[in-house]
């Protein structure tokens, strides 16, 4: 059953976080077909069209919330809230390959946030801040893959 404000089709919404814990985190939605899906997308204000052939998506950006004038001269500022972006998929789509790029596109973006550079050079071996990415990338995963098995979207 649909609940106020649910998009037609979705089956569900979770939240993965890239390091298992902490605060930033991505809200994943499951739609019940492709059509379903890319009427969701192209409601959204994406700054990039999803094309016909598209069977899943990420999306990254950042949310503030803006003290009013009253609240800056009290001393409240600027916060980044948590929330990072969302990626979306099409049940019958979530094979490994579809749910792995998506991952990658929404590690990438996290590491942006945190300014991690994985490419960073440690000699002959990785770097922390590579080993770091890889983490994240694994337990994005790993929970959506794990949400999917557990939901029964697994393909």
């Amino acid at each position: 059953m649909r609940g106020r404000g649910t998009p037609r089709g979705q089956l569900a919404r979770f939240r993965v976080y890239p390091e298992g814990k902490g605060r930033l985190f991505y809200y994943v939605r499951v739609f019940r077909t492709v059509a379903d899906m890319l009427a969701h997308l192209r409601h959204k204000d994406y700054s990039r069209r999803p094309g016909r052939f598209c069977k899943g998506m990420c999306s990254s950006w950042t949310r503030l919330t803006v003290p009013s004038r009253c609240q800056r001269r009290a001393g409240q500022r600027v916060r980044v809230l948590p929330e990072m972006g969302e990626i979306v998929f099409a049940v019958g789509w979530m094979g490994a390959g579809v749910i792995a790029h998506e991952s990658t596109h929404a590690v990438l973006a996290w590491a942006r946030r945190l300014r991690l550079d994985p490419h960073e050079s440690a000699g002959r071996n990785c770097s922390k801040a590579e080993e770091r990415f890889c983490y994240a990338h694994g337990e994005i995963v790993r929970q959506i893959a794990v949400q999917a098995w557990k939901r029964g979207f697994a393909k």
